[in-house]
């Protein structure tokens, strides 16, 4: 389900390269994809019939160069930030760029493209990112100035009070406290350093973004890239660790490598994976029908994977200060932003997300997470009842929504999922 794109970015200065579900195939690509797809990200024009998209010459001005029916396919090259277009999924100031068949280079209006994602999919046009640049931002306050911390913490010292309507500049973002402000409630805090330095919540803050708009606050020292396997390393369909790949370090904003292809559909996701959740309930006796529907619902078909390959939102283990473990499948992690319930109230959280060389080692991983895990020992009594497995491990405490188990049920029963179960 695409979602709101009313806070993204429209400066177009956040880290650029995480892309979710990078690319999406053809009809014509029914097999499953390589594990090293790449290309441009594809998207699909989000118009009521019988309106066309105008694609134009330059973000929001410019000639008309083109019109695409809706339902069209296009790949989009870069991103940028323009007049704001009001369209199928919200406000946004993004513009895509794409190439047309008969006009050459062109630009659409963001709001009307679905890729399945609510942050940057493609690079900047034309702009190379400092990760160590300010973002800018606004106190956005209805009356009351808000307060500055000497951390992100709502009892930490007071620095200072900024008036509503404050330009800020953001260095980088952590978590804390959930805060509800203007603009939702959020754990994220922003790190500021003018006109003042010291922390305020991302929830009283207007960015233009809906997503991170800085790097992870962390020490001093550069962060590391994350491990990886040597590149003729195959990932091992029997899961155990890999010569030569780490299991703990710091986790990063970027990926070093392509992404798998996202399935066109839940149908395609169905078909690329059956085989892989069969397997793991061969080997761990997870269900297979259990396997699939928390990758159905945790990935949003496929399309969603944290731009990790990660199809269960598994997180890595924080170690204290900046390290993180992601075990031996996984070969680092990266930090998301990501909606959570915590205390009966939706609040987004950026979290650390175990990345995955591919789907087949994600798969593995998820099957490993829950029958090594005393935790999850009890559902292992329902293994030959798919349903009531998935109510043992929600009540073991898998996921914080209260509503986990009967989505995954319901997609197990709407996709006769358990067709694929080994017992």
């Amino acid at each position: 389900m695409p979602v709101s794109t009313v806070r993204r970015t429209a400066l177009l200065l956040t880290a650029a390269t995480a892309t979710l579900g990078v690319a999406v195939p053809t009809a014509a690509q029914a097999s499953r994809p390589p594990a090293d797809g790449g290309g441009a990200v594809t998207g699909v024009t989000k118009t009521n019939p019988p309106n066309r998209l105008l694609v134009r010459k330059q973000p929001g001005r410019g000639a008309v160069i083109a019109r695409l029916a809706p339902e069209t396919r296009v790949a989009i090259r870069c991103q940028t930030s323009g007049p704001a277009v009001n369209g199928r999924f919200g406000r946004s100031r993004v513009w895509d760029q794409i190439a047309t068949t008969a006009k050459g280079i062109g630009y659409v209006s963001d709001s009307y493209v679905f890729t399945g994602s609510d942050d940057l999919v493609a690079p900047v046009c034309g702009r190379k990112v400092s990760t160590g640049a300010t973002k800018p931002g606004r106190i956005a306050t209805e009356r009351l100035p808000l307060i500055v911390r000497r951390a992100p913490n709502l009892s930490a010292g007071e620095v200072t009070r900024l008036a509503p309507g404050t330009r800020v500049r953001i260095s980088c973002q952590t978590t804390g406290p959930a805060v509800a402000g203007t603009l939702g409630t959020s754990t994220l805090w922003n790190r500021i350093t003018s006109p003042t330095t010291g922390f305020v919540p991302d929830s009283y803050v207007a960015t233009g973004s809906d997503g991170r708009v800085a790097p992870p606050c962390r020490a001093a020292s550069p962060p590391s890239t994350p491990a990886q396997p040597p590149e003729d390393q195959a990932p091992s369909p029997g899961g155990g660790p890999k010569p030569g790949q780490a299991e703990e370090g710091r986790c990063t904003s970027d990926v070093p490598f392509p992404l798998e292809r996202a399935p066109a559909n839940r149908g395609q996701f169905i078909d690329w994976y059956g085989d892989d959740a069969s397997r793991s309930d061969r080997r761990t006796q997870v269900p297979a029908a259990v396997t699939l529907g928390q990758g159905i619902l945790e990935s949003g078909d496929g399309q969603h994977t944290a731009g990790a390959n990660n199809y269960f939102g598994i997180k890595a283990a924080s170690k204290g200060g900046d390290r993180y473990r992601w075990g031996d499948e996984a070969v680092g992690c990266v930090f998301r932003k990501t909606r959570e319930v915590v205390n009966g109230q939706d609040v987004y959280v950026v979290a650390a997300f175990r990345l995955y060389r591919s789907a087949t080692d994600s798969f593995v991983d998820h099957a490993e997470f829950l029958s090594e895990s005393s935790r999850y020992r009890p559902a292992f009594g329902a293994k030959d009842d798919s349903r009531e497995f998935v109510r043992r491990i929600q009540k073991a405490g898998y996921a914080t929504d209260p509503k986990y188990s009967t989505l995954v049920i319901g997609l197990m029963d709407q996709n006769n999922l358990y067709r694929f179960d080994v017992r």
